[in-house]
């Protein structure tokens, strides 16, 4: 079950090669734990042991975590502790989500976590080896947002991009619904700053592997990139907004398997989370259109992954066949599709498409897609579009 990454401390693939480490000597491959067993523990054996960019305080006699206060007892910038943590588990939570999205562990039933033999062969391997840059491509090519993001940049057909040129996070298709006699728009699309947090994780990622780095900083070869990169990537603020593009991996090929792509459950954003001040109309209106709009999006990538080509008339004639599971207003639907579409960037299907008919470039793990979606949606795709 992969997630949409929006913090941005798992985007420092150097802490995630720390905590892999941990994990590797605590719980290896074979033994599962679950979210706090990996939180600091000032009590216990921690991350600490096994961090190579703490800093140290010569006044204090101490090393700490480069991110937190010498004193801070919250310890690690990618977990908090367990005693700890202002973000209510979700830095610990969003790095696990990060680390399944890169392959290098499995997050399963029961939030139970297991580390792949992926991640063991990463934790082992020292991280200014030249082995660690392969490892490195590897895994961020496991994740669906990333090889989205990657698709893009080649779609630009140019060796420069400015990073504010890229779409992550959830379509906003603006739709608007009668609900408690007010007109509503339904907050369905992600929020500015979680954009941002999302990109600024990629882009790091994307910059450790090779593909691209910041044009304002020193040149390196792809093949060092995970060392070249490092001071900038592990700096405390990273805004640089041009990029260079080094070697883009050929990710536009039908044998390319994006391996973590979103599953059904993260099709949209949490829609109990909004925030909304004094407007409640608005949470309990998203939350009731809530199935419908991941109905949508997941028809959209299933009925793209399984046909050499479709068209859009196709998928909204679809839809149109059971409004109640796919339809928020017919009428606007064949507008809401062709902004839905770019659903497929955040899962990493890359697409053509030339007058009304999409084909898809690679191919995304439809058993990862599925998980979590409800048998009656599964049941009217697979039977509908045999």
């Amino acid at each position: 079950m992969a997630y949409l990454i929006n913090r941005n401390a798992a985007s420092r693939l150097q802490c995630l090669h720390s905590i892999c480490k941990f994990i590797n000597i605590k719980f290896g491959e074979v033994h599962s734990f679950r979210l706090f067993d990996i939180k600091f523990d000032s009590n216990s054996v921690n991350v600490h042991q096994y961090c190579d960019y703490l800093l140290i305080n010569n006044s204090l006699g101490i090393s700490h975590c480069r991110y937190k206060a010498p004193l801070d007892e919250s310890g690690c910038g990618l977990t908090n502790s367990i005693d700890i943590d202002s973000t209510k588990s979700k830095e610990v939570s969003n790095t696990v989500n990060s680390l399944h999205g890169l392959g290098l562990v499995t997050r399963g039933a029961g939030n139970l976590v297991k580390l792949t033999k992926l991640g063991k062969k990463f934790a082992s391997t020292d991280f200014k080896s030249s082995s660690m840059n392969r490892i490195i491509k590897e895994a961020v090519l496991n994740y669906g947002p990333m090889v989205g993001l990657i698709g893009q940049i080649i779609n630009f057909k140019r060796d420069q991009f400015d990073s504010s040129d890229l779409l992550v996070g959830y379509p906003s298709a603006e739709e608007r619904v009668l609900f408690n006699g007010r007109n509503i728009l339904l907050s369905s699309g992600s929020e500015r700053d979680s954009n941002t947090r999302t990109r600024s994780c990629l882009l790091a990622w994307g910059t450790t592997a090779g593909f691209f780095r910041p044009i304002e900083i020193p040149e390196y070869s792809s093949s060092n990139s995970h060392l070249g990169s490092q001071e900038y990537i592990l700096s405390d603020s990273r805004n640089l907004r041009k990029y260079q593009v080094i070697d883009l991996p050929e990710v536009n090929d039908s044998s390319f398997l994006v391996n973590r792509t979103l599953d059904y459950s993260q099709l949209a954003k949490n829609s109990k989370a909004l925030r909304e001040n004094n407007q409640s109309n608005i949470r309990e209106a998203a939350m009731l259109f809530d199935s419908k709009i991941k109905n949508r999006r997941f028809a959209i990538l299933y009925l793209i992954s399984t046909n050499d080509s479709i068209s859009f008339k196709r998928i909204i004639d679809f839809m149109l066949k059971r409004p109640d599971l796919y339809v928020v207003d017919p009428t606007d639907l064949e507008r809401v599709i062709a902004i839905e579409f770019d659903i497929t960037n955040s899962a990493g299907l890359l697409c053509s498409v030339a007058r009304d008919i999409i084909k898809k470039s690679n191919a995304i793990n439809l058993t990862e897609l599925e998980c979590n979606a409800p048998s009656n949606v599964l049941h009217d795709l697979k039977s509908r579009s045999a």
